[in-house]
C-alpha cells in the first residue's frame, strides 16, 4: 500500500511538472508575441 501511494504521488508530481513546462512554454510564446506587437506599433 505504501509503495502504491508513493508511486501515485510520483505520477502526480510528474504530471504537474509536465503541465508546468507546457504552461511555461505557452507563456513565453505569448510574451514574445506581445513583444513583437509592441515593436511593430513603435
Amino acid at each position: 500500500m505504501y509503495f502504491f501511494s508513493h508511486f501515485t504521488l510520483f505520477g502526480v508530481t510528474y504530471n504537474a511538472l509536465l503541465l508546468a513546462v507546457l504552461l511555461w512554454r505557452y507563456v513565453i510564446r505569448i510574451l514574445l508575441c506581445v513583444d513583437n506587437l509592441l515593436d511593430y506599433k513603435i
